[in-house]
């Protein structure tokens, strides 16, 4: 795969994360770089009539935790349970040697703070890809009011039972979608999983040049 992406990096242990705990995890470990800031408050340039400053609450960030990437901290509170993330974002990168690097740091990190029971591994993708034209519908025929239809997006889900959210489901989902712009299609991906598979990049990066082959 040739196009630039954005790569989402999660991993959610099988407990929720105390701040005051997770200080002295790091301690332990030795993780120097592991320090927290206060979060950053930039000024709307707009007038909106009123004098506060913010009124939102920022992200709990740790700034270059891994490789130069910052770490998000965050409780997921799923049906069952609340749970601790671990997440790394990264814009515009190329290739799959950073992904690769990227999520066996978060994995190693996790361990090394002491959080052994995880319970889903998650990586997300996207970006932009030309596409010439999508694959000719043809599973109905005699369509009254379209002559030639064609698909105008691919969505493959694989894994999804249907007996919880989608979102705490383990499953793989590739979609494709057409823009507006000529010629355009939005790629997205998610893929979350039980156990730490070292390969798993590269197989989604297999996996998306075979999907994509349909649209180029």
């Amino acid at each position: 795969m040739e196009e630039n992406y954005n790569l989402t990096l999660l991993v959610i242990v099988n407990q929720s994360v105390e701040l005051s705990d997770l200080f002295e995890r790091a301690r332990n470990a030795s993780l120097e770089e592991f320090r927290i800031e206060p979060p950053i408050i930039r000024i709307d340039t707009q007038l909106t009539g009123g004098l506060m400053i913010s009124s939102g609450i920022p992200s709990l960030r740790f700034p270059k935790v891994v490789s130069g990437n910052d770490l998000l901290v965050f409780n997921i509170v799923h049906s069952d349970a609340k749970r601790g993330g671990f997440q790394i974002e990264v814009q515009n990168t190329k290739g799959t040697a950073l992904s690769q690097n990227l999520y066996e740091e978060l994995h190693d990190l996790v361990q090394r703070l002491g959080y052994d029971d995880v319970y889903a591994y998650e990586i997300g993708l996207r970006f932009i890809v030309n596409s010439r034209r999508y694959p000719a519908f043809k599973e109905i025929d005699g369509l009254q009011t379209m002559e030639s239809p064609n698909f105008a997006s691919l969505r493959l889900l694989d894994g999804y039972k249907g007996e919880k959210d989608l979102r705490e489901e383990f499953i793989s989902e590739i979609r494709v979608e057409a823009l507006p712009q000529p010629m355009k299609s939005q790629v997205s991906t998610v893929h979350r999983f039980k156990s730490f598979d070292p390969n798993k990049p590269q197989k989604i990066f297999a996996d998306l040049d075979k999907v994509l082959s349909l649209v180029r």
